[in-house]
């Protein structure tokens, strides 16, 4: 009788966990809006839609991806004001991004020859650089 009991007891655990992980695993969503902040020591993503912000926690296995081609997750606080797409999942305690992709930018998507977009200002007064030189 006891051990039937014990038996019973642990098929229905076997049963009932799989709905229970169910529960907090959730399908990704994705959130887009212009990037406020990232920080690459805490990995916390900032992004703003309208007058709302939102904040991720980026995931240690994240991918930071810009034009199609990945990039390293630092590369990102030089990216503020830019337009980001997030894919995360949420929980109880808080939303985990494991994506972001950068959004091309106007001066980006004027060619499409792979070229990306100059990431430093030239000096005022200075003489714009020929293509040959």
């Amino acid at each position: 009788m006891r051990r039937s009991l014990v038996f019973a007891t642990v098929a229905m655990l076997a049963i009932a966990a799989p709905s229970f992980a169910a529960q907090n695993m959730r399908e990704p969503s994705w959130a887009a809006g212009q990037l406020e902040r990232f920080d690459p020591q805490t990995r916390a993503l900032v992004i703003k839609q309208g007058t709302h912000e939102r904040t991720f926690s980026v995931t240690g296995n994240a991918r930071f991806m810009e034009n199609g081609k990945r990039v390293q997750a630092a590369a990102l606080t030089a990216d503020v004001g830019h337009e980001v797409r997030v894919r995360y999942t949420s929980n109880a305690i808080g939303q985990y991004a494991d994506r972001v992709d950068l959004m091309a930018s106007a001066t980006s998507s004027a060619t499409s020859s792979g070229a990306t977009r100059p990431r430093t200002q030239q000096k005022p007064g200075a003489a714009p650089r020929s293509p040959g030189r």
